[in-house]
């Protein structure tokens, strides 16, 4: 614990003048990296969310723009530990707000799952380690594993939805100008003179 109130013995804590950036650490910004625009996004939101959590008195803040930032920055894109690790993170914010920061971790997950085209393998990890938690007696860490997962299932589904609105609407859309060609030739050789 240090004079401002912040304990730093875990290099994924850092008070607001410590987060990456500080660092001088960050992604390539010419890379071609899917986590690089999430951890622009979430560095400023992780900053608000450490200056509100020590405000409010919370000692141990575990910081998401750290662990993106490791994983974008090792090019780390191993889907299963890439969820482990999220669910991870979610639980330390979790303890460290005590009002159950579901929707930041939710939100990367998503964010992941979207990047690397791979829904069915993110749901399999996330209920792998909700297992692993249930194993080692962890009922938080499954209760939020848990709740990822219906949340990252429910995005999945609204996602296949929304994609079969659009290919509905496309096939519609199609069959239309197939019928109005139809409409359109059978006019013309309505009207073409008989020989």
């Amino acid at each position: 614990m240090t004079a401002d109130g912040l304990d730093r013995s875990s290099t994924s804590e850092y008070p607001v003048a410590e987060v990456p950036a500080a660092r001088g650490i960050a992604p390539n910004p010419g890379a071609n990296d899917p986590l690089v625009d999430l951890w622009r996004c979430e560095l400023t939101a992780q900053r608000q969310f450490i200056v509100s959590a020590t405000s409010l008195g919370v000692l141990r803040v575990s910081s998401l723009a750290t662990i993106l930032l490791d994983l974008a920055t090792e090019r780390h894109h191993d889907v299963v530990e890439l969820a482990s690790a999220l669910i991870a993170m979610g639980k330390r914010l979790d303890a460290a707000s005590g009002d159950g920061c579901v929707y930041g971790v939710a939100t990367a997950s998503e964010a992941v799952s979207l990047a690397l085209h791979n829904d069915a393998e993110i749901d399999r990890a996330i209920v792998r380690y909700a297992d692993a938690c249930r194993r080692d007696g962890d009922v938080s860490g499954e209760g939020l594993a848990r709740r990822i997962a219906l949340v990252h299932v429910s995005r999945a589904a609204r996602v296949r939805r929304l994609s079969m609105r659009v290919d509905r609407r496309e096939t519609l859309r199609l069959l239309t100008r197939i019928d109005r060609k139809k409409v359109s030739t059978a006019s013309r050789v309505k009207a073409a003179p008989h020989v």
